[in-house]
Order: C-alpha cells, then structure tokens, then sequence
C-alpha cells in the first residue's frame, strides 16, 4: 500500500472487539499454512502481514472515540499469543506497528492521534528502524539537522522490525543539541533504503535488517512527540512495559507452538485442557442422573494440599446436617474416615 492512499476521509464502519476476535480466528489457519516452508527457504510472510491489516487487527487498542474497537491490552495479548503460535515471525513483525499506537494513545498530542489512527484504520503497516551497533545499547548515531522548513537526517539502524512490510517507517535521531527526536517516514521516501540482510538466529523472517537514512528528507509534521521523552528528560510510560508483554506473548505462543508439535508427535489426535476449567467447546451437559443427585458435592482428588480444607467445608458441613445429602468424588477417597 503506498502511502499516498492514506489520506482516506470516506466513513468506515466500526468493528467490535468480538469482530475482530472472528477475524483473527479466520484468518489465523492461513498464517499458519506454509511457515514452515517460509522459513526453511526465507519467503517474507509479505501477504500475512498484509491481510492482518486489511482484517484491522493492528486496531484492537484505538478508541472507540477514533474509529476503533477500544480493546484492552488483554485482547491485544491474547490475539498475538494465537498469531505467534501461527509463526512467530509474523507476531513479532506487527510489534512497532502495535507499539506505535500504545505511544499515540500515551502521548498528549491529539493531533497526532487525528493524523495516524485513521492510517490503520485504512489498513496502514507501520514498521520501525531502531537500534545501532557501534557504541553503548541504545546510543543514537544518526543525527537530523534543520534545512530551511524541513529536515535532512543521515545515518544507519541495524535492527529494523517489520521494516520491509511497512508503510511508513519509525526512528529517531539526535538534532544540533543532541537532543533525541523521532519522526515518521514513508518506506518510498527518496534515500530511505531497507535491507533484507537480517541472519540473526531465531526469527530470521521478521524482515529486521538494516535501514540506511542517506540525507533524507524529513517533514516538519513527521516529527512525533514520543511519551517517553519530555523536555529532553527521559519519562515513565506504559509503552515500556507493554513493549515487553508483548515479547512475553510472542513467547507463549511459540511454547504454545512447541507443546502442539510435541503432542502430535507423540501421536495425540487431540489435547483439550481441562484442569480446573469449563471448556464450552468440549463439555457439554448431560441428562441428569440420579446417582449424583446431592445437596453438596465436591469432585477433585484426594491430595494432601487440599484434604484439610476438604474436611473443614466439606465434610464438617455434612456432619452439621446428617439430613442432607452430600457427594465426593475423585480418586484416593475410598478409605477416607466419613
């Protein structure tokens, strides 16, 4: 999508969180298909990303205010655990995009908010262009100076996530005083170049290699506020944490991943968790049975964490009220004084 097709006005229809959850289970077999071989022969999962934000999954967190479905963090979690359990790599490619809007919704700038959430609204990929290597972790090399009503900045990122499926790019650079600032670009800006060069081990598909910045033009506009900085000081923000929940889920979904392949090939047709949950997709009620009629009834196994609250809720109750009917069941409770 070029970024010239973004200033779309038209009216669009608001999507519920359960719509997006619909849409992401739909759409999540089709991330699946293929990962493997994609990895095995470097395929760019290019059209994954795209359908996941053509579905409108990138806007889970945009307020109902701006268009979106006002999701919680929660939602945003749980759909990326079930993404990376599809490929990880595709889960860690949407990471700035995701992270991007955390930091709208933490900034106090509106306008910024006005201008770029109904970007993703309109389907919009937004990658980042982030670390350096050369100095300390996190020391910024690349430099933008001023340049009449615009800006020009030079330099090189390293680390580069989602760069080659985005739109529109995010970095930053230090001015005349030294002091951080970051801005936006559209991936086709002239002497923006991204490089498919990322062979790191693990996720090799996350499109996270180098970004060259040579002598690009940046508009006064595409500066952003960022809410971790603030009069040149660094600040408290959520974005920070949030950044590493949403590792953790990529994470989880990748054991998630792990435990599946382990199941399957140990010959398991199916695995339904079941442990201390209702799982309306596989339980479901029966007729009622006689036998198990009860006043009280407590089923779990005799263990030794649990016999002492089980005798004092339980069977204390029973013996309280000799009238009614009381029934336990699960293993271990055969020789159990009564």
């Amino acid at each position: 999508m070029s970024h010239a097709t973004l200033e779309s006005t038209h009216a669009r229809p608001r999507l519920s969180v359960a719509e997006l959850r619909r849409r992401a289970l739909a759409l999540l077999p089709l991330i699946r298909q293929g990962a493997e071989d994609r990895e095995r022969h470097r395929i760019l999962p290019h059209d994954q990303v795209r359908r996941i934000a053509a579905q409108g999954l990138f806007t889970f967190r945009i307020p109902q205010s701006h268009g979106g479905a006002g999701a919680s963090v929660h939602d945003v979690i749980e759909f990326v655990i079930q993404a990376a359990a599809a490929d990880s790599n595709v889960a860690q490619a949407l990471r700035p995009g995701f992270l991007f809007i955390e930091s709208l919704l933490a900034s106090d700038d509106e306008a910024a908010r006005q201008r770029w959430l109904p970007r993703y609204l309109d389907g919009a990929v937004i990658g980042n262009a982030g670390w350096e290597i050369g100095g300390a972790n996190g020391v910024i090399a690349t430099r933008i100076v001023r340049e009449g009503d615009h800006y020009r900045v030079n330099g090189s990122k390293y680390y580069s996530t989602g760069g080659l499926y985005a739109d529109w790019i995010t970095t930053a650079a230090l001015d005349e005083s030294g002091q951080e600032v970051r801005f936006i670009l559209p991936r086709d800006r002239e002497g923006l170049e991204l490089l498919d060069d990322f062979d790191a081990m693990g996720q090799r598909l996350t499109a996270s290699g180098t970004t060259h910045l040579n002598h690009v033009r940046v508009e006064e506009d595409e500066l952003i506020r960022s809410p971790l900085f603030r009069d040149g000081k660094a600040q408290r923000s959520i974005v920070t944490p949030y950044a590493q929940l949403f590792l953790a889920a990529v994470e989880a979904g990748i054991a998630r991943n792990a435990l599946d392949d382990a199941y399957r090939a140990l010959g398991a047709r199916e695995c339904v968790p079941i442990y201390n949950a209702l799982d309306p997709d596989t339980h479901h009620p029966v007729p009622p049975d006689p036998r198990f009629a009860a006043d009280l009834g407590f089923l779990g196994n005799r263990l030794p964490d649990r016999e002492a609250r089980v005798e004092d809720f339980f069977l204390r109750a029973a013996a309280e009220w000799p009238e009614g009917r009381f029934l336990l069941g699960g293993s271990g409770w055969g020789d159990k004084p009564m």
